[in-house]
């Protein structure tokens, strides 16, 4: 897996995608199809002033109907900061085992969301992660990279 940050808009970004060194074992790439189709879900609940509990929840959810609960790792995110040098990130945390008490995402916060499961067969680990970045009436998904996984022949 590549875990890579840049600046998009003056917002840190962070984006993660897993690849494969040749064809993968069908269970790991079935396995990284249903993390990584997380992302696909989002814009069905993704929206300004959204409670932070709403997404766990929805990932939660998402996790445990496709049978990734068990062997997830860290599925959450965490504030991305202005890209100015040294930090990068906010005070804010969030994920899907913590109390996220009554906090929100609105207009103007920028998010990372990062979906990562352990893999079958000891391959290691999956990690797609991207950055959201809420508008006034839209949240923009700030990474153009394919989430699905990239087989490198």
């Amino acid at each position: 897996m590549v875990d890579i940050c840049g600046v998009c808009r003056c917002y840190h970004t962070n984006l993660a995608r897993t690849f494969s060194m040749g064809e993968p074992h069908p269970k790991v790439a079935e396995t990284v199809r249903r993390s990584s189709g997380l992302f696909a879900r989002l814009p069905e609940i993704l929206r300004p002033g959204i409670p932070v509990s709403d997404l766990t929840d929805f990932a939660r959810d998402y996790y445990r109907e496709h049978g990734l609960w068990e062997n997830r790792g860290w599925v959450g995110g965490y504030e991305l900061g202005i890209a100015m040098p040294p930090d990068w990130d906010g005070a804010f945390v969030y994920d899907t085992d913590m109390d996220n008490g009554d906090a929100t995402l609105d207009p103007g916060m920028v998010i990372n969301l990062k979906s990562d499961v352990y893999l079958p067969q000891k391959a290691g680990s999956s990690l797609t992660i991207n950055t959201l970045a809420f508008g006034q009436a839209s949240v923009d998904v700030l990474i153009h990279f394919p989430n699905e996984l990239t087989i490198i022949a």
